[in-house]
């Protein structure tokens, strides 16, 4: 697979905010949009599907759960406040993975992805979040983090006075779930999946 140029895939998010796109939305200082079939998105995605496939269990066999359901990218901006923890699913048996991939270096400043260790194997309403249970995954730029749709996460505050943090995601599984938002330009629908590795 050819070299990701994450300065082109930057451009192209920040094209997608400039046209003011009806699918780009903005949440005090965080930026989202849906991913067009450009050369360098296109390279992405291939990246994302190359190393779920080698993760992603039987529950993956399912031609179904195989499909592209959410393309993507988030930008949080210097002063940005950290989301609401939250799952992408709370239903006990859902089969969603998304893959992260962060195009700058990522550290805690920045607005680090943050995850609740084990939270995704005792699905509860309400959950008191204990402060040793957090990991805040600081990672390389063009590194990929992968997270099971049940896991309590949340992309953490924005405190540097000067970086951004550009992910862009994706996630694969069952498209019927109540709570993602399945974030997927239409021109992007039936052209992706996963074959998960033979075991």
């Amino acid at each position: 697979m050819s070299e990701i140029n994450e300065e082109e895939l930057m451009e192209e998010i920040l094209e997608g905010m400039n046209r003011n796109r009806v699918d780009t939305w903005e949440k005090k200082l965080r930026m989202q949009t849906l991913m067009q079939e450009t050369p360098e998105a296109l390279k992405a995605i291939t990246r994302i599907k190359e190393y779920a496939e080698l993760i992603v269990g039987a529950d993956y066999n399912n031609p179904e759960n195989q499909k592209l359901r959410e393309f993507a990218s988030l930008t949080s901006f210097p002063g940005c406040k950290a989301q609401c923890w939250h799952r992408d699913s709370t239903e006990i048996n859902a089969v969603l993975i998304t893959g992260f991939m962060n195009l700058y270096k990522t550290k805690k400043e920045s607005g680090a992805l943050q995850v609740v260790k084990g939270s995704h194997k005792n699905i509860k309403w309400l959950e008191e979040i204990k402060v040793e249970n957090i990991n805040t995954i600081e990672v390389p730029a063009k590194s990929l983090t992968f997270i099971d749709s049940r896991i309590i996460h949340r992309g953490g505050s924005n405190t540097s006075t000067c970086e951004i943090r550009p992910v862009i995601y994706a996630s694969f599984g069952q498209g019927d779930l109540k709570e993602p938002g399945y974030f997927l330009d239409t021109n992007m629908s039936g052209k992706h999946r996963i074959q998960p590795a033979e075991n």
